[in-house]
């Protein structure tokens, strides 16, 4: 699956934010979040400073609930941030194995 990050560092940690190649995340589609998940996985465990969110469409996202502390983390980072839509920010595309 070729999908498209961005990063926002906050307190010493990235956010790292994917999509499927030339979704709208704000669109009425939604994402196959199976892959999107295992794709977060992996790179969570190769890159510990990293938390994924997956922009799953319809305006919304998630991250992995189970790690500790990253509920609080999130909690802090999501004030701090304004979304605004996918065509304002530059996105890099990479093919998942």
């Amino acid at each position: 699956m070729i999908y498209e990050f961005r990063d926002v560092g906050f307190h010493g940690k990235i956010v790292r934010f994917i999509k499927p190649l030339n979704f709208n995340s704000d669109g009425p589609e939604v994402a196959p979040i199976d892959q999107l998940v295992k794709i977060g996985e992996a790179i969570e465990q190769a890159e510990p400073a990293t938390i994924v969110v997956i922009m799953s469409g319809q305006g919304d996202t998630g991250f992995n609930h189970k790690i500790p502390g990253r509920v609080e983390f999130m909690e802090e980072f999501w004030p701090s941030y304004r979304r605004l839509p996918d065509d304002y920010y530059d996105w890099d595309s990479v093919e998942s194995e």
